[in-house]
């Protein structure tokens, strides 16, 4: 019995034991239970978040004299006449995109919170962040610029003139020959230049190589400096002499054809003193008469002087009777003898010229 007794007791306490255990694992379980329902529920609002701010960047469209307020700086003159309308605004909510754009031949501005952005006939596109309510635009330069708020209106200027260009100032009579002529100092050689106004009121400047007295210079030369290149601009010239003509262009500096000189002066390879010869003036006709013949005369005239300018005689004789001559000359006489000159005959008379040299006499040319 007692050990029935026993038994029965321990089976009691077990009885007792296992019901409260079970009482603890229920309410364990139903706290597991409220804990995985809190963890899903969290989890089902993570899954279910709307995603990125709505896109809300600021716009207006503006139009009449509206603008005024915004126009800081006075992009769109107060005088004259103008003509506005409010741009034409696309927005797509799905990627925040935005474009506008004027219609017609009106121009886009827009005003920013700092700063006028000038689109001209271009459009405004672009988007907007979402995260700074700002926009993202790119300008008609091809940059990406950032808008705080996207102000618009379409304008243009009615009879607008177009721009007048003031021509440029010309200074064709504003050259100077000062540091640009130029004296070698060479005592044979002399130079001089004349600037005067021409009819269109530029100037012109005449520059004047010579010889001075006593000097004979052969191939004398207006020469010019041309960057690092020597040139001769001479127009004119003769034995001893030469001359250029420099014209004064729109920019202020003396040319000649396309030549802009910085330095003028005269040369020659050469300059040697002239000997005491009598000169190709100074022969004398009446010193060369001989005697004539009866029914002869002989007489002689100042021709054409030579390119050189030395003398020229035109020499003739003709007879002052009826008598009639088969054979007519002139004949001049030299250490050598006798020469017959004639370059002209008739039955009555015969002629020739003869030219004076630097040494004072006649020389007879019969080419």
């Amino acid at each position: 019995m007692n050990y029935s007794l026993s038994k029965f007791a321990f089976q009691n306490d077990t009885y007792h034991f296992t019901s409260y255990h079970l009482s603890f694992v229920m309410l364990a379980f139903k706290l597991l239970f409220l804990l995985c329902l809190f963890n899903f529920a969290e989890s089902c609002l993570k899954i279910r978040y709307p995603g990125p701010p709505k896109c809300e960047c600021s716009s207006l469209l503006l139009n009449g004299g509206a603008y005024e307020e915004y126009d800081g700086t006075g992009v769109i003159p107060s005088v004259g006449s103008i003509i506005t309308a409010p741009p034409v605004l696309v927005l797509e909510d799905e990627d925040c995109a935005v474009s506008m754009y004027c219609e017609s031949d009106l121009e886009l501005l827009v005003f920013d919170t700092d700063k006028t952005y000038e689109f001209l006939n271009y459009p405004a596109d672009g988007m907007c962040d979402p995260y700074t309510q700002k926009w993202k635009m790119g300008d008609n330069e091809g940059s990406l610029i950032t808008v705080n708020r996207l102000y618009g209106i379409c304008w243009k200027l009615l009879n607008q003139q177009p721009p007048v260009t003031p021509a440029p100032e010309k200074k064709c009579n504003a050259c100077s020959m000062d540091g640009i002529i130029r004296d070698m100092g060479v005592s044979a050689i002399l130079i001089n230049y004349e600037e005067k106004e021409n009819s269109d009121g530029c100037k012109a400047a005449t520059v004047t190589c010579s010889v001075a007295d006593g000097w004979d210079c052969p191939n004398l030369n207006v020469s010019a400096l041309v960057g690092p290149t020597v040139y001769k601009i001479s127009q004119q010239f003769s034995e001893n002499f030469a001359s250029s003509v420099l014209t004064c262009s729109d920019d202020g500096q003396y040319t000649i054809g396309d030549l802009k000189p910085t330095s003028v002066w005269c040369d020659a390879p050469i300059c040697s003193p002239k000997t005491n010869e009598p000169g190709c003036n100074s022969c004398d006709m009446a010193a060369l008469e001989d005697t004539l013949p009866f029914g002869v005369e002989f007489q002689y005239m100042e021709d054409t002087p030579t390119a050189e300018g030395c003398l020229r005689v035109y020499a003739y004789c003709h007879r002052t009777d009826a008598l009639i001559c088969h054979d007519t000359e002139i004949n001049a006489h030299n250490p050598d003898g006798m020469w017959p000159i004639a370059t002209e005959k008739t039955e009555a008379a015969a002629a020739t010229t003869l030219t004076c040299a630097a040494d004072g006499k006649f020389y007879y040319d019969n080419k």
